[in-house]
């Protein structure tokens, strides 16, 4: 394919991969994970507006300032924009972050046509990432776990080129290699599995492990200025980490093997499947393990051997989520795209029509790609996300429409049979509130709830409320599960 039809196209492909990611990011109210709100959002607007929901982690030194560090820029240019509170706050972050997360793809593909990967392959692997609802639905949220990938993605032109002998490319390795550790510390495993490969068989590169070193350097600098102490929250880790893991539930060590199909999707998995299957069952394809190695760089096998660590890690960890393995996404599509070619390299009836194939396979991917578009993203705006039962997202929007700062008074917000952790925070709030948690979910008028100026309870509980605690009423419609109370006397 000539060089500047594969532009258009893959530029199309991006284009149209943001476009689903926009519709996701604008065009859903719920959460994806509570932890995209307060490991990320909610430091960064403490910081930069002087309120935001501190988790616990943060009052106890558990958590780096760096992803929120990296939040702080988009929630401040935000504000000047005026979405500085309501969901348009929520909605604009996640749209720069959808914005990185087509930029990262961009990043991905240019290196593997750089290493001499057919276009249709590469095209072919990033389109299960780029179009369809289960990796669409990550690709705006702003969980720690997704600005890891978007680190490994946007690290590959580091990692994966091959070194050309100046000390500069391997500290550009290294320093590559060791940025995901400030993002994420269990990013450890596959770090220190990667350094020492590439470690000797590079010929022992002293710029490689410096290129680290500053990374892991940057780390403590930056627990020492906003902790205190340098490796603060490393430290903390440590001692704590396998107990906080056990608090918050464990999984067996299959979770991981059974869940992989939610974190880098359907259309993904059937087509490694059938690569797998075709290499290692049609007699046409070679099984000797130095041909099926032949091509393919060695940064990318040190790549997979790092990430086959970390999983493993993952697994041996009590607390498992899915979301953790997000980081393999650049990692399996990089491999689809080698596999690809290989698995049909010797087929004789594909490679007849392999000409033929490069010229129609543009039209053929546009007109699909057009006509399912849409459908594509209807369906990602429905595939749930985490507890969408206890939603209070557009709730919590319309406290924003509605409340009014007063000086030197923190409002509170009553959460009947809920909990905070369902909650947005103060950022959507666009001011401190506090929340007051009752697990009845027909509470009896407490003095800590009369100095409240809003309630969320059951919907189908509005009349008790209307009937019992007086001057409260229903602020505008139920929203699904949940409706909204105003205290009238407030």
């Amino acid at each position: 394919m000539r060089p500047k039809k594969a532009q258009i196209l893959l530029g199309l492909a991006l284009l149209f991969g943001l476009y689903l990611r926009l519709r996701v990011a604008m065009g859903r109210a719920d959460m994806f994970w509570p932890d995209e709100q307060f490991q990320t959002l909610e430091p960064a607007a403490k910081a930069v507006f002087g309120y935001g929901y501190m988790a616990w982690e943060w009052l106890e030194g558990y958590r780096s300032w760096f992803v929120p560090l990296l939040y702080m820029p988009v929630v401040k240019i935000g504000s000047w924009l005026g979405f500085q509170s309501g969901l348009e706050s929520i909605h604009w972050a996640r749209s720069i972050t959808a914005c990185f997360d087509v930029a990262m793809w961009w990043v991905v593909a240019r290196t593997l046509l750089n290493l001499g990967i057919p276009f249709w392959a590469v095209l072919t692997a990033l389109s299960t990432q780029l179009f369809f609802p289960m990796p669409v639905r990550w690709a705006a949220s702003t969980l720690q776990d997704h600005v890891l990938m978007l680190f490994v993605g946007f690290s590959f032109p580091w990692i994966l080129n091959a070194d050309d002998g100046r000390k500069a490319s391997g500290f550009n390795k290294g320093l590559a290699i060791g940025l995901p550790f400030l993002v994420k510390i269990q990013s450890a495993a596959w770090i220190v599995v990667m350094l020492a490969l590439d470690f000797f068989r590079k010929g022992k590169s002293k710029m490689l492990l410096f290129g680290a070193f500053l990374s892991f350097l940057g780390y403590g600098l930056l627990d020492w200025i906003s902790w205190g102490r340098p490796y603060q929250t490393l430290l903390r880790q440590l001692e704590d980490g396998n107990k906080i893991s056990i608090f918050y539930g464990t999984e067996p060590a299959s979770f991981y093997f059974k869940e992989f199909i939610q974190v880098v999707g359907t259309p993904a998995m059937v087509l490694m499947a059938t690569l797998v299957f075709r290499i290692i069952f049609f007699s046409n394809v070679s099984l000797k393990i130095k041909e099926l190695k032949k091509g393919i760089p060695e940064s990318l096998l040190t790549l997979a051997a790092g990430f086959i660590v970390f999983f493993l890690a993952l697994t041996a960890l009590p607390h498992k989520e899915f979301r953790f393995l997000l980081p393999w996404i650049p990692v399996w599509t990089a491999w689809i795209a080698v596999l690809l070619p290989k698995a049909f390299k010797a087929d004789s009836w594909f490679q007849a029509r392999s000409a033929r194939f490069q010229r129609l396979m543009p039209w053929v991917w546009v007109g699909l790609t057009l006509g399912l578009l849409q459908p594509l993203a209807n369906w990602a705006l429905q595939v749930p996300i985490y507890l969408t039962t206890t939603d209070i997202s557009e709730l919590e929007d319309r406290i924003s429409k509605d409340a009014r700062r007063k000086d030197g008074v923190t409002p509170c917000v009553v959460l009947a049979s809920h909990n905070w952790s369902w909650s947005r925070g103060n950022m959507i709030l666009g001011q401190k509130m506090d929340y007051v948690e009752t697990r009845d979910a027909r509470p009896v008028l407490e003095t800590q709830f009369q100095n409240c100026s809003y309630a969320i309870v059951q919907a189908k509980e509005v009349a008790y409320f209307e009937g019992t605690w007086m001057g409260w009423k229903a602020l505008g419609p139920a929203q699904g599960f949940w409706a909204l109370l105003k205290n009238g006397s407030k």
